[in-house]
Order: C-alpha cells, then structure tokens, then sequence
C-alpha cells in the first residue's frame, strides 16, 4: 500500500507536462545542493529528462530527487553527466 507521498487529493486533475517542468525547475532552483543554470528539464507525458553537467555526484541525486518528490512525476531520467575535475568547460 502507498504512504500516500506526492499523491494528489481525490478528484484532482493531473498536472500536464508544462506544469510539471515548471514544478520540476522551481523545486530544482531552490535545492541549495544544486546550481540549477547548469540542469535542462523536459518533461515528456509525465517523464522527466534531466540534461547537462554537474560538478558532483551529489547534484546529480538531489536534481533526481527533487524530480521524484514533483507530485505528478511517473518516471525520471537522470542524464546529468558529472564534470571532470579541473575541467574549465
């Protein structure tokens, strides 16, 4: 059985893809773990796609839990790639 986390009230509309990348971006942007300038989000039917570079593995799971913890959110891809270290790019 559910905990009951993240699951909208009975009757409540879905939110749609626009909505949730926005959700998605917002929850990202105010994670102090995270510079979110570096993270591209799609959404698509309710799938996040995490794009773009990271300066650490920790970055890399706090952009995917904050993904995951979006109410509405069925499936998170985390294709962050982690910078390598003295890389300027």
């Amino acid at each position: 059985m559910p905990d009951g986390y993240g699951i909208p009230p009975a009757g409540a509309r879905p939110p749609n893809d626009e909505e949730l990348k926005e959700a998605v971006e917002e929850n990202i942007t105010f994670d102090p773990w995270i510079d979110a300038s570096q993270i591209n989000v799609n959404v698509e039917h309710g799938k996040v796609i995490l794009e773009g570079e990271v300066d650490s593995v920790i970055e890399k799971r706090s952009a995917a839990d904050d993904a995951w913890d979006t109410v509405g959110v069925i499936d998170v891809e985390n294709r962050l790639a982690i910078k390598r270290q003295g890389s300027t790019e």
